[in-house]
């Protein structure tokens, strides 16, 4: 994930100062090198993450801008943040994409594929209801106006292409867009002509134009968050294949809703499998060494044909996308969430059988730029205060967080000694767990009531865990015990099932 904007200019007027250099390419590259099996690709952020109103590289109609009163220890002073670089496009300093996508194709046989936010612009994920749900985490967003002048320009940019992309579409004004295309339900079916246009704009306006700039430089796309609602997929897929050349087989896969087990969830429409694993930070919160996200794993093994998932005559590969991160796929934490030597031996285990059954697997580990705002790279806020006094190293915003890459290196090193016989296969299916059979489940009586099989299935993957009671702690993601006996082992049904099962009823107690 790459900052997008601005966000590595130096200028008196820029939020970040002191980062007017191209991005360190080469410092990214010497640490993929370190890793004991070298990657075959890369992905780079074309969009900043998840919000598809920033971007890494210039766009013509992405140019909005915003002051920020920045208050640090030297005095205050105002900073410009901004949707795109500012330009000019392929150029080494202001196009972040393109410098590292040309430095890796001229220089490395590693693939770049692209990473973007399928709701683009218009947001259609994040703010399906204009102005009322989450649309103030837009860019640019003014909850005194309530509105977020980058999403009004873009609106009022798509309103004048209706004639083009839907010409039976009439009196299309921004206004009649934030009405008719977020007014409504998410979920609604069938979707409204006013969000389907703003579907065709992101297709044909954004991802064509950067597929057509970048043709021959990106190998492959992966779309994150694309449901029904926030995009239509053969648009995206439609724009890509009409520029032609390179592009015209470069394979997509796009990330949404149904995430475990892996399939072929849009026969002809992808040509991998997005790979997300269950939501780190859902209603229930999911590690990504969980044994829910091991399905992943067998799918590939089990139902995929040489790593290949087939429907309607059309193939997929297995692809597993886990990040480093415990409860984050970006921000920097002191220590990879796999931090015990269970979680690493079960990281090893699932790359293995994965390989070994044809699959892929990426790994997400953070970047040192991604919240090293105040020169602290411990930070776990997303932009905590700058401090304009410090020092900043620019190489060091480009790269990889060390102790991510470190992890990368031990895991991938014994993944590598298990592949040349130098090291047994830890672990084998380290998620089966027998289940207890109890005659009935464990009454609330006292926390002590529940025998040992019933904390037996530890659904963050520790052998030994505490055993945390209380229904307050569970809901807050704290009970991470999900109880072994018959009926309650599969974690379907986990928040009432384990709250009785695991004596959770012992209020904010924690159980010896």
């Amino acid at each position: 994930r790459i900052q997008g904007g601005n966000y590595y200019e130096g200028d008196a007027k820029n939020i970040f100062p002191g980062v007017a250099f191209p991005y360190p390419a080469a410092e990214l590259y010497a640490q993929l090198s370190s890793l004991p099996i070298m990657p075959k690709w890369i992905i780079f952020g074309l969009s900043a993450g998840a919000d598809g109103l920033e971007y890494t590289s210039p766009h013509p109609n992405l140019t909005t801008c915003k002051e920020y009163l920045i208050e640090a220890g030297g005095g205050d002073r105002n900073a410009t943040l901004c949707q795109t670089p500012t330009g000019p496009k392929k150029t080494s300093v202001y196009d972040n994409f393109y410098h590292l996508a040309s430095w890796f194709k001229n220089n490395t046989d590693i693939k770049v594929i692209v990473y973007m936010a399928s709701e683009g612009p218009a947001k259609l994920h994040h703010c399906y209801h204009y102005g009322i749900e989450a649309c103030n985490d837009a860019f640019d967003w003014d909850e005194t106006a309530n509105e977020a002048p980058a999403m009004e320009a873009w609106l009022t940019k798509v309103a004048t292409w209706a004639p083009e992309l839907t010409p039976g579409l009439v009196s299309v004004t921004a206004t009649s867009l934030k009405q008719n295309a977020y007014s409504i339900r998410y979920d609604a079916y069938p979707i409204p002509p006013e969000r389907d246009l703003l579907h065709k704009a992101y297709a044909e306006k954004v991802v064509k134009y950067f597929a057509t700039e970048y043709k021959d430089l990106i190998d492959g796309y992966w779309f994150d968050h694309a449901t029904n609602q926030a995009c239509n997929r053969q648009y995206i897929r439609d724009a890509i294949r009409s520029v032609g050349g390179h592009q015209a087989d470069v394979p997509i896969a796009f990330q949404h809703n149904t995430k475990v087990p892996l399939d072929n969830r849009h026969p002809g429409e992808e040509d991998y499998t997005g790979g997300h694993p269950n939501p780190l930070r859902g209603d229930q919160p999911t590690p990504p060494y969980s044994c829910q996200n091991e399905p992943m794993v067998e799918s590939i093994e089990t139902q995929a044909t040489n790593g290949y998932f087939e429907a309607s005559g059309e193939k997929s590969l297995g692809h597993i996308f886990l990040p480093t991160n415990k409860a984050s796929w970006n921000r920097l934490l002191r220590l990879p969430g796999w931090d015990n030597q269970n979680r690493q031996d079960k990281a090893i285990e699932w790359m293995h059988r994965a390989k070994q059954a044809g699959g892929a697997w990426s790994w997400n580990p953070p970047m040192m730029s991604n919240n090293i705002n105040d020169c602290d790279g411990d930070s776990v806020y997303e932009k905590p205060q700058v401090n304009i006094n410090c020092t900043l190293d620019y190489k060091a915003w480009g790269k990889l967080d060390e102790v991510h890459v470190t992890f990368l290196q031990e895991i991938i090193g014994r993944l590598k000694d298990v592949l040349d016989g130098d090291e047994i296969l830890p672990g084998t299916h380290s998620c089966d767990v027998p289940s207890a059979s109890p005659t009935a489940a464990p009454t609330a009586a006292s926390c002590t009531n529940a025998v040992d099989s019933c904390w037996g299935y530890d659904k963050g993957g520790t052998i030994d865990p505490p055993k945390y009671c209380g229904s307050n702690y569970f809901e807050t993601n704290k009970l991470t015990k999900c109880c072994n006996f018959s009926g309650y082992n599969s974690c379907t049904s986990q928040m009432e099932l384990a709250k009785v099962a695991c004596c959770a009823q012992c209020a904010e107690v924690t159980c010896p």
